[in-house]
Order: structure tokens, then C-alpha cells, then sequence
């Protein structure tokens, strides 16, 4: 069992042509910069330290003891799997 939390995630993928300029803007990501503007305008958690937090968001303890309980296992992912297979995502 998990709790549910719904995130917004950011990666390069393997067939990337620029890997270098990929990983500059992932760095950027993870900024304190660019995390305070996605705390601010975006309504995010931020992911480094010393980003001011949105004082209307529930503290992310709170959210993740309020958010849905679910057995991971039991979600029908199948066809989910196959259409990122067969887009050549996974």
C-alpha cells in the first residue's frame, strides 16, 4: 500500500541529441530560482531547502496522511504499458 500523490516529474530520454544541454535545464529545474517560481506560481512543493513554501499549502506531511491509501499492485496498468512500449517511451 502507497499513498497517492501526484508529482510532476522531468527527465531526459535516451535518445536525447543533447544531453548536455538537457542536463543544464534539468539543473535549472532544481534550482532555488526556478523552485521558488513553481512554489509561487505554480502552487508546488519545492525540492531543495531554503524555498519559501506557499503558506496556503497544507505542510506535504498532512498532505501525503490525508492523500488516498492504494495497493500499487492491484492498478490495471497493462494497457498503459503497452501504449508507452509502443511509443518507444519504455
Amino acid at each position: 500500500m502507497g499513498n497517492l500523490v501526484l508529482v510532476t516529474g522531468a527527465g531526459i530520454l535516451k535518445t536525447s541529441k543533447n544531453l548536455a544541454a538537457a542536463t543544464r535545464f534539468l539543473t535549472y529545474l532544481l534550482s532555488p530560482k526556478a523552485q521558488q517560481y513553481f512554489v509561487g506560481n505554480v502552487g508546488e512543493y519545492p525540492l531543495v531547502k531554503g524555498v519559501v513554501v506557499d503558506p496556503n499549502l497544507l505542510p506535504l506531511e498532512e498532505a501525503l496522511r490525508k492523500s488516498p491509501r492504494l495497493d500499487f499492485e492491484k492498478l490495471p496498468l497493462e494497457e498503459a504499458l503497452k501504449l508507452l512500449r509502443e511509443l518507444g517511451i519504455l
